[in-house]
């Protein structure tokens, strides 16, 4: 049976620095108005903590190691969340970076309140002292690890942060994938504007019969006021999608339903 697996496990004095340390009481230091003068003037960060990103030789051998800021995690856990398994998912969603991919989730530190992430977006250099003194060093700074499993994600997620591109947000599906969102987005734009129309339907007959209670009157005015709102935002959705689908027309390019001739 597999041991329980923690993100950041305890860590012997006697082991050797290495990837995945996590250091206090390091401060960190950014380059300010660096177009400016000499290059600009060094800032002090407020971070208290950080996470070596080095691989283990270099953090052994050097005299200087890469680290990651830690930074309290700013994402929340919505108070609609009822069931375990939505939070699991969740939760799991946040430790595989899904939203957040420059953002390591390392979850609660001891001494500490809230969660907490590693930024991979913010990376500093520290020196580290001589080995004569490292022992020192690691015992009063050192104040954990990322366990096996995490150490070997921390790979995947450093190579992912800076490597992966992206795509744009709008050109990049299948012919058929883009006709089938547009298809969604039409149809649900025609679902809230049936429900519009017959929200304006009580609304003109309330104005000439007479609504029985004013809050009925109220409720409708709320009621159409969502309705147009939410069908703007899904025309302003569909609407790239669209003028995609037309570029490519234009450019000859067919659609999955459309043979060469």
């Amino acid at each position: 049976m597999k041991r329980p697996m923690p993100i950041i496990e305890a860590v012997s004095r006697e082991e050797p620095i290495s990837q995945g340390d996590i250091l206090t009481g390091i401060q960190l230091f950014t380059s300010e108005r660096c177009w400016e003068g000499d290059g600009g003037q060094p800032h002090r960060g407020a971070q208290r903590h950080c996470m070596v990103i080095s691989r283990p030789c270099v953090a052994l051998h050097k005299p200087c190691v890469i680290v990651a800021a830690i930074e309290k995690y700013k994402g929340s856990i919505s108070d609609d969340i009822k069931t375990i398994e939505d939070l699991v998912n969740v939760l799991s969603e946040i430790r595989d970076g899904t939203q957040h991919p420059d953002q390591f989730y390392l979850g609660q530190i001891a001494g500490e309140t809230g969660s907490y992430c590693a930024r991979l977006d913010l990376l500093h250099t520290v020196q580290v002292p001589p080995k004569d003194q490292l022992d020192h060093f690691l015992s009063s700074r050192r104040i954990g690890r990322l366990a096996a499993d995490f150490a070997r994600d921390l790979h995947v997620r450093i190579f992912a942060a800076f490597s992966r591109l992206g795509f744009s947000d709008h050109s990049w599906f299948a012919a058929g994938d883009l006709d089938h969102v547009i298809a969604v987005g039409e149809a649900e734009l025609k679902k809230l504007q049936s429900e519009l129309q017959s929200e304006l339907v009580r609304k003109t007959k309330g104005e000439a019969h007479g609504f029985k209670h004013p809050s009925e009157q109220q409720t409708n005015s709320k009621k159409i006021a969502e309705l147009k709102e939410k069908a703007e935002k899904v025309e302003l959705r569909i609407s790239p999608y669209k003028l995609e689908r037309e570029q490519r027309n234009s450019a000859g390019q067919l659609s999955p339903q459309q043979p060469a001739s």
